[in-house]
């Protein structure tokens, strides 16, 4: 049982209590190494917009605290059968299985930015989200530079975007 919890506590990330980049980088290639050909799946990355700017007037607790709301507005609105996680500073990243269409994905997305300012009400907190359709790709890093390159456009068009992979 110590085993067991001292794995588990490893895997996930000590401030957000989602997966850590590595265990999810890791669940998200065995998803895609055994994934349904007759289903979809997407991965997404969302990115607090303008974060830096709430550590450096607030302090780092502050930034914490925002961290720890969108994490709790993720586990919210998408499935226990997705794969959540903090890839970084103020990144995350969710695959969802077996969904039903692209529309699912972006209602989900929609209904996180608006829970997500809901759960920062001292700070006008927005979310760039890039998302990729799962199709030929065979590796972690194909299917994520789709999705990174989709949040960037998001950065790229002000932010407070969900912007899908072309």
């Amino acid at each position: 049982a110590e085993r067991r919890e001292l794995i588990k506590k490893a895997e996930i990330d000590g401030l957000t209590g989602l997966y850590n980049a590595s265990t999810t980088r890791n669940l998200i290639t065995e998803s895609i190494t055994h994934a349904n050909t007759n289903a979809a799946d997407a991965l997404v990355i969302v990115d607090c917009d303008q974060f830096k700017a709430i550590n450096d007037t607030y302090g780092h607790l502050e930034g914490d605290k925002v961290l720890v709301n969108i994490s709790k507005g993720l586990a919210q609105i998408f499935r226990k059968t997705d794969i959540i996680g903090r890839i970084g500073g103020d990144e995350f990243c969710i695959y969802l299985r077996d969904i039903a269409s692209a529309d699912f994905v972006a209602s989900k997305c929609q209904q996180l930015m608006t829970l997500v300012q809901e759960l920062n009400l001292d700070h006008h907190i927005t979310v760039s989200i890039g998302i990729s359709l799962l199709s030929d790709e065979k590796t972690y890093d194909d299917l994520f530079r789709k999705a990174d390159n989709a949040l960037y456009e998001a950065k790229k068009k002000g932010g407070a975007q969900i912007q899908f992979s072309k």
